[in-house]
This record gives structure tokens, C-alpha cells and sequence, in this order.
């Protein structure tokens, strides 16, 4: 959720704000599982990881975007129809969303809430981003 904050933030949609909340709700008992804590250790963690996201994100999601954009995009939208090519983006966009908030956070919680550097680490987190970033895009776009 938390790369995509500044995008629902910026656009001063105040609507933004249950989507945030969500994203952190969703991702709370993930983060849990993963510090085996409290819940008001993990609701901090929580909170803290994906405010570190979210002001990485302000520069790393629209820079990989635009990576995409000119390297592998131009090839292969050339190759599919014009509706095809907004599905393509739009996934893409949101794999790079979890992607960046997974690598952010993992990082947060090992190094600054101890947790163990793992693939469950990065796979409860996987899950946890990829429901929280759905809920955004279903907000952003429904």
C-alpha cells in the first residue's frame, strides 16, 4: 500500500485515507506473524515500514515506471492491441508497487525491528502488499 499512497495522496482525493488505513490493517497481522510481538510492537512497525515505503516510493515507482516505459514497453506494446497495452501497464505498475514495498520493508523490519531475514519474511510480506495494493487499485480505479 504504502508506494501507493503518494499517487492516491497527490491527487487530493481525501477518499485516499480508508484505503491507507486498510493497507495498514491488512498488512498489521502479517507484520505480527513475521516480529512474533505484540500487537501494538507490530502496529508500530507496521505504520513506520510503510511510511518508509511510501516516501522511497515517491521517487522509485515513477522511476521504474518510466524505465519500463522505455525499454521493454515500447517493444512490446507494438505487438499487442491499444486496449491490451493499458492491462499490460497497469499490471506492471502494480507488480512494481508490491515489488518496491516488499524489498522497503523487509529491509524496515530487519533492520530496524529485528526480524529474521528470510523467504517467509519476504513471502508474508509478498501477501500482505499485494492485498493492500489491490485495495488501493480497486479504490483509485473503481
Amino acid at each position: 500500500m504504502d508506494v501507493v499512497w503518494p499517487a492516491l495522496v497527490v491527487e487530493e482525493r481525501l477518499g485516499a485515507l480508508p484505503a491507507i488505513a486498510g493497507g495498514l490493517v491488512i498488512e498489521w497481522p502479517f507484520v505480527r506473524a513475521i516480529l512474533a510481538t505484540s500487537w501494538s510492537r507490530s502496529a508500530i512497525a507496521t505504520v513506520v515500514a510503510n511510511g518508509v515505503s511510501a516516501v522511497l516510493g515517491l521517487v522509485a515507482l515513477p522511476s521504474l515506471g518510466a524505465l519500463w516505459e522505455v525499454t521493454t514497453a515500447d517493444a512490446l506494446y507494438g505487438r499487442l492491441s491499444p486496449a491490451r497495452t493499458e492491462d499490460v501497464g497497469m499490471v506492471v505498475a502494480l507488480l512494481l508497487a508490491v515489488s518496491i514495498n516488499v524489498a522497503v520493508e523487509t529491509w524496515v523490519l530487519v533492520r530496524g525491528f529485528g526480524a529474521k531475514a528470510s523467504w517467509r519474511t519476504v513471502g508474508l510480506l509478498a501477501c500482505a502488499n499485494a492485498l493492500s495494493v489491490a485495495l488501493a487499485a480497486f479504490t483509485r480505479w473503481a
